[in-house]
């Protein structure tokens, strides 16, 4: 099945590397980033702070691009710091029959210092801090992907087979007991006769 993956994580925390790791050199696969908005022609990076939304807009229209070149494997790898940020992505993937994963990196175990130095990028830890507050703990923790609900296994468990219909209930001999069978057409004094002991007993 084609797949999205979603890589979130601080500056600095090896969402690249990753990425890179999972596309390899397979052609039916490939990878995005709203940093990629900034890499000039001759492949010198150049933030502009000013132009970051119109960066992650143009991240999720090279994402959209690909579903409709049919890549079977899709990575998206940017801070997605807040679960709004992934929901666009999560959109596509559903009206173009991707499942989703989503990769939460966080900060690798390493400080604002540590991920500062580690980032290509030379994002600075201040920024790095900021983008620690903003993060929204346990988002998409679970691989994501259409649910095979109504192929659960409960519309196929034997209760419908269960012998409760041929249980023994239905077979027993209660209703051949002689009360049905006796003559009370051509003798019915003996059945009310058979009526009034059982009402003398009451």
């Amino acid at each position: 099945m084609k797949q999205l993956i979603l890589i979130r994580g601080l500056s600095g925390s090896g969402k690249t590397t990753i990425a890179e790791t999972i596309c390899g050199d397979l052609e039916s696969r490939t990878m995005v980033s709203a940093d990629d908005f900034f890499v000039d022609d001759t492949g010198v990076y150049k933030f502009n702070y000013e132009a970051l939304k119109e960066a992650h807009f143009w991240c999720q229209k090279e994402c959209l691009e690909a579903m409709e070149d049919n890549y079977q494997t899709i990575v998206v790898h940017n801070t997605f710091t807040r679960k709004w940020e992934c929901d666009p992505y999560m959109e596509m993937a559903t009206q173009n029959d991707y499942s989703v994963q989503v990769i939460n990196l966080y900060d690798g175990g390493l400080s604002d210092r540590q991920l500062s130095e580690r980032c290509s990028h030379n994002v600075p830890s201040h920024v790095i801090q900021k983008q620690r507050r903003r993060w929204d703990k346990d988002v998409y923790r679970e691989k994501r992907q259409p649910q095979p609900h109504y192929n659960q296994p409960h519309y196929n468990q034997p209760h419908y087979n269960q012998p409760h219909y041929n249980q023994p209930h239905y077979n027993q001999p209660h209703y051949n007991q002689p009360h049905y069978n006796q003559p009370h057409e051509g003798n019915r004094d003996n059945y009310r006769g058979s009526f009034r002991r059982k009402n003398s007993q009451w």
